[in-house]
C-alpha cells in the first residue's frame, strides 16, 4: 500500500475501442479497476454499453503515456471541424447572385463563422484541453485512455501504476496472492502432465519384463548369427541423467533417448551443443516408428569440430525403428547465412559428412530470429495504437473511412507479420508431409532450442495427432514442449517492467545543453561512456512474441479446418492475455528448474484450472471428434492428418479489438480482382474467404469420408509435392556448399589482393618519390621566376619616380 499514492478517483472519462464511458477508478495492489457510472450509458454512435466494471492487472501493461488535455485530441480525426466550416462555406458560396448580394452574405458568413470559431475554441479549452490524460498500452493488443480533470491527480495515478508495474522480483506477482474461486478449486492441473504416460499415449513402451525379453531376444539372434528383429517401441527408454539439473539446467529432470545409448554418453554430447540442450525425443509417431528429436545448435566452430556422442546419440534415434535405409533429416530452423555466421563464435550447424550425409540431409527452414518477429509485432501495435479512440468501423464505407482504412492497411503489410506466419506454417506443412508420408526421423534445432524449435515441433504434432487439437491434448502439449522444455517465458513476455517504458510528457521538459554536459561531466572518455551503457541490462532485447506467433498459427489452422479443433478462438485469444496476467504459475520463470526452485507448483495455482472450470466457453460446438485409436482396428491416420495452407493467412482481428474488413479489408478485394500477392512486404496472396460457409461444410464432409480411392488419390498428389519440395531442398543445400565455396575463394582471393596490394603499394611510393622531385625542381624555377618579377617591379618603381621628378621641374 505504500505505493499507492491514491485509491479512487470519482468522475474521470474512460476511453476504449473508441467509445466513451463516464466512472470511477479504483487502484488496488494488483489491479485497476474501473466502474461505470450508473448515469452514464456509454453510447457511441447509437451502440449500447456493454461495459460494466473493467479489469487491468498491472503486468500485462507494457506502456503507459501521461499526456496534457483529454484523449481525444490524439484522434486520428478524418474532417476537422475547421475544416468542415470551410467546405460549407465553399459550398454555400456556389448559390450566390449578385456582387452587392454576395458583399453582404460574405460579411454576414465572416461574422457567423468567427462566432463558431470561437465557439469552437472555447469548446475546446473547456473539453479537450484541460485537464491531463493517462493513456495504457497492454501486452493483450488492449488500449485505454483515462481523462482526469485534475492534473495532480492524474500524475499520482501515473505514480502509483508506474510502482506497482516495475516490480524488482516475481515474487511479488499476483500468482502468489491468488485465491481460486469455488469452480476452479477443485482441480489442480500442475500434475496432469507426466512425461512417461505421454510417451506410452504416443506408442513408445517401457515395460522392464517386455523389454528385457526383447533385449534378451536380440542376443540370441545375434549369437545365431540371425537377423535383429526389428525396435520400435521398445528402443526408448526415460532416463534420470538430469534429475539434478546438473547436465542441462534448462531441460526437464527426466527425458527420454535412445536405450542402447548409456548416460555417459548423453553427458559428453551436451558438451557438444549450445546450452548443453543435447538431442532427445519429443514426439513419437505410432504410424510408422519415425520420431522428432530436439536440441541446439552444436558448437562446430571455425575448425569443423566433431562429437562421437552427439553423432552416437542422433544415429541411435535414427536407427530406433530398424529402418536405416530410409532418408532422415536434420532441421536447423534459421536462414542460411545465420546459420554460417555462427561459425565465427564457435558454435554453427552440423557437418552432414558426420551425420550418414547417405541416409540423411539438411533442411534449413529460414525462420527469422526473435528480434526480427519482435520489430514486426511493435510495428502492428504503432498502426493499431489508436485503439483507444478509434473502434472497429466494420463494413461501414465512406470516403474518408476508406482512405483511413487504405492506409493503415499499408501499414500492416509492411510489418511483415502475415510473412513470418505464413513462413512458419510452410516449414510445418513440409515437415508433416517428410514425417508422415516420407517416414523420416528428424532432429530440430534453432539456436538455442527454446524459441523457433518448439514452435515448429508444436504445429507438427498438432497436424499429425489429433489429441492436441482436444483441450486436454493441448494443455499437454504446451506443458510438453514450452514448459518443461525451458522456453523462456519471463524474457520474452517482459515480466519485470522498467520505467523506461512511462513517458510523463505532461510535466517533463527538455535538460539544458549544461544539465546534460554535467551528466557527462563522471566519464573520462566516450569509450568510458559506450562500456557503461553497453553494461546495463537491456531486458527490452530479450522480449520477442514467440509464443503468441505459435498462437497465431494454431488460430491460422483452425480457420481453414473449422471441425477439427475442440477448442475454439476465444481459447486462444484468453490465453493470450493469461500469457502476460501473471495470475496463474504456468508462465512465470524460463525453465523447470526456476520453477521447482520457487516452489510455484505449492504456492501457485495453474493456468488450465482456468479453463478446465470454464469448459464449456472453450470448446467448439462445430468439433467432429475422429475415431479414437485401438490396436484392434485398422487406424486411419491419413484421415486425421492436417496440411496447413500457408497462402491462406490473415491477421488474427479478433485478438486485436478490430473488424474483419478493417485489418484484413483490402486483401480481400485484392483477391477478388484475382491478385496473389499483396502489400509491399513480398507476403503470399490470401484465398477468397467469401464461400467460408461451403468451404467448412466441404471441410466436414472430407473428414466423414473414407473412400479409400480418394485418398490414394490424394496420397500420391501428396507425395508429387514432396518430390517437388524435395527438389527445393537440393536447391537450398547447393546454395549452401556454393555460399561456401564462395566464401573461402574470397578468402583465397583476399590473400591474392593483399599480395597485389603490397606490389602496387610499392608502385604508389616510387610514383610519389618522382612527383616529389618533380616538385621540388617546380618550386625552384617557381622562386627564380619570382626574384625576376622583384627585379622587374623594383626597376619599374625607380622609372616612375624619375618621371615624378622630371614633370615636377
Amino acid at each position: 500500500m505504500e505505493y499507492l499514492k491514491i485509491t479512487k478517483v470519482d468522475n474521470i472519462t474512460l476511453h476504449r475501442r473508441g467509445r466513451s464511458f463516464k466512472g470511477s477508478l479504483h487502484l488496488t495492489t494488483h489491479h485497476l479497476i474501473f466502474t461505470l457510472a450508473e448515469s452514464s450509458n456509454g453510447h457511441t454512435n447509437g451502440k449500447p454499453a456493454s461495459l460494466r466494471e473493467l479489469w487491468c492487472c498491472y503486468p500485462i501493461i507494457e506502456r503507459v503515456e501521461l499526456r496534457k488535455g483529454s484523449a481525444l485530441m490524439y484522434k486520428r480525426s478524418w474532417k476537422g471541424v475547421n475544416e468542415g466550416v470551410q467546405v460549407g462555406n465553399r459550398a454555400d458560396g456556389t448559390n450566390w447572385q449578385g456582387r452587392e448580394e454576395e458583399e453582404e452574405k460574405e460579411k454576414s458568413k465572416q461574422a457567423h463563422n468567427m462566432e463558431l470559431e470561437e465557439e469552437v475554441e472555447a469548446w475546446k479549452r473547456d473539453q479537450l484541453y484541460k485537464g491531463a490524460n493517462l493513456k495504457i498500452y497492454c501486452r493483450d493488443y488492449n488500449y485505454m485512455s483515462f481523462d482526469f480533470q485534475d492534473v495532480t491527480v492524474c500524475k499520482d495515478v501515473y505514480d502509483s501504476v508506474m510502482k506497482l508495474t516495475c516490480t524488482g522480483s516475481i515474487e511479488e506477482c499476483y500468482a502468489f496472492l491468488y485465491e481460486p474461486i469455488v469452480i476452479e478449486a477443485q482441480y489442480d492441473s500442475w500434475w496432469d502432465y507426466d512425461p512417461q504416460a505421454e510417451f506410452v499415449r504416443e506408442g513408445l513402451s517401457f515395460d522392464e519384463v517386455e523389454n528385457v525379453k526383447k533385449r534378451l531376444g536380440e542376443l540370441e539372434s545375434a549369437t545365431l548369427g540371425l537377423e535383429k528383429p526389428r525396435k520400435g517401441r521398445h528402443s526408448w527408454r526415460m532416463t534420470g541423467v538430469n534429475e539434478m539439473y546438473d547436465v542441462c539446467d534448462t531441460y526437464p529432470r527426466f527425458v527420454c533417448v535412445p536405450a542402447d545409448v548409456q548416460d555417459a554418453v548423453i553427458t559428453e554430447s551436451s558438451k557438444f551443443r549450445s546450452r548443453a540442450r543435447f538431442p532427445c525425443l519429443a514426439y513419437y509417431y505410432r504410424k510408422n516408428g519415425c520420431t522428432i528429436m530436439r536440441c541446439s545448435q552444436p558448437l562446430v566452430g571455425i575448425k569443423q569440430n566433431r562429437s562421437y556422442q552427439d553423432e552416437r546419440l542422433v544415429y541411435g534415434a535414427f536407427s530406433s525403428n530398424g529402418r536405416g535405409k530410409e532418408q532422415n533429416l536434420v532441421v536447423d530452423a534459421r536462414p542460411v547465412t545465420s546459420a554460417m555466421a555462427q561459425m565465427a563464435v564457435g558454435a554453427g550447424t552440423e557437418s552432414m559428412d558426420n551425420y550418414w550425409g547417405e541416409t540423411s540431409r539438411k533442411l534449413y527452414l529460414g525462420l527469422e530470429n526473435i528480434h526480427v518477429i519482435r520489430d514486426s509485432m511493435n510495428c502492428v501495435k504503432e498502426v493499431l495504437r489508436n485503439g483507444d479512440v478509434e473502434g472497429a468501423v466494420g463494413a461501414a464505407s465512406t470516403p474518408e473511412i476508406a482512405e483511413h482504412r487504405a492506409e493503415m492497411h499499408e501499414q500492416l503489410a509492411k510489418s511483415g507479420w502475415r510473412h513470418y506466419v505464413s513462413q512458419l506454417l510452410k516449414a510445418t506443412d513440409l515437415l508433416v508431409k517428410w514425417i508422415h508420408l516420407k517416414g523420416a526421423h528428424m532432429v530440430v534445432h534453432c539456436s538455442d532450442g527454446w524459441d523457433r524449435t518448439p514452435q515448429v515441433i508444436s504445429l507438427v504434432e498438432i497436424c499429425i495427432d489429433p489429441y492436441f487439437r482436444t483441450l486436454d491434448g493441448f494443455f499437454v502439449l504446451v506443458e510438453k514442449d514450452w514448459c518443461s522444455f525451458g522456453h523462456r517465458f519471463n524474457d520474452r513476455c517482459g515480466r519485470l517492467n522498467t520505467e523506461g517504458k512511462f513517458h510523463d510528457y505532461a510535466s517533463s521538459k527538455v535538460a539544458s545543453v549544461g544539465t546534460r554536459f554535467r551528466n557527462f561531466q563522471g566519464f573520462k572518455s566516450f569509450r568510458q561512456l559506450n562500456q557503461a551503457l553497453r553494461s546495463r541490462p537491456n531486458a527490452e532485447s530479450l522480449e520477442s512474441p514467440t509464443f503468441q506467433q505459435f498462437l497465431d498459427c494454431v488460430y491460422q489452422l483452425m480457420r481453414q479446418n473449422p471441425a477439427a479443433f475442440q477448442y475454439n478462438e476465444r481459447f486462444l485469444r484468453r490465453l493470450v492475455y493469461h500469457l502476460y496476467s501473471c495470475q496463474y504459475g504456468t508462465f512465470l520463470q524460463n525453465c523447470d528448474k526456476e520453477r521447482y526452485e520457487h516452489d510455484l507448483p505449492g504456492r501457485t495455482r495453474s493456468v488450465w484450472d482456468y479453463f478446465k472450470a470454464r469448459r464449456a466457453q472453450f470448446t467448439n460446438p462445430d468439433y467432429c471428434a475422429p475415431v479414437e485409436y485401438s490396436e484392434d482396428t485398422d487406424y486411419d491416420y491419413d484421415a486425421n492428418v492436417l496440411y496447413p495452407n500457408y497462402t491462406d493467412v490473415i491477421f488474427w482481428y479478433q485478438l486485436n479489438g478490430r473488424s474483419y474488413e478493417d485489418m484484413n479489408g483490402v486483401e480481400r478485394r485484392m483477391r477478388k480482382a484475382g491478385s496473389s500477392r499483396s502489400g509491399e512486404s513480398g507476403e503470399r496472396g490470401v484465398e477468397e474467404d467469401g464461400g467460408k460457409e461451403k468451404n467448412e461444410e466441404g471441410d466436414r464432409g472430407k473428414k466423414r469420408d473414407k473412400d479409400e480411392g480418394r485418398d490414394s488419390g490424394e496420397k500420391k498428389e501428396n507425395e508429387q509435392k514432396m518430390e517437388n519440395e524435395s527438389e527445393e531442398v537440393g536447391k537450398r543445400n547447393k546454395e549452401y556448399e556454393e555460399a561456401k565455396g564462395d566464401q573461402e575463394g574470397e578468402i583465397k582471393t583476399d590473400r591474392c589482393d593483399k599480395t597485389d596490394l603490397a606490389g602496387q603499394r610499392s608502385q604508389l611510393n616510387d610514383t610519389i618519390n618522382d612527383q616529389s622531385d618533380n616538385v621540388h625542381d617546380n618550386n625552384g624555377k617557381i622562386d627564380g621566376q619570382w626574384n625576376q618579377m622583384t627585379k622587374y617591379d623594383h626597376s619599374e618603381k625607380k622609372f616612375n619616380r624619375k618621371m615624378e621628378r622630371l614633370e615636377i621641374e
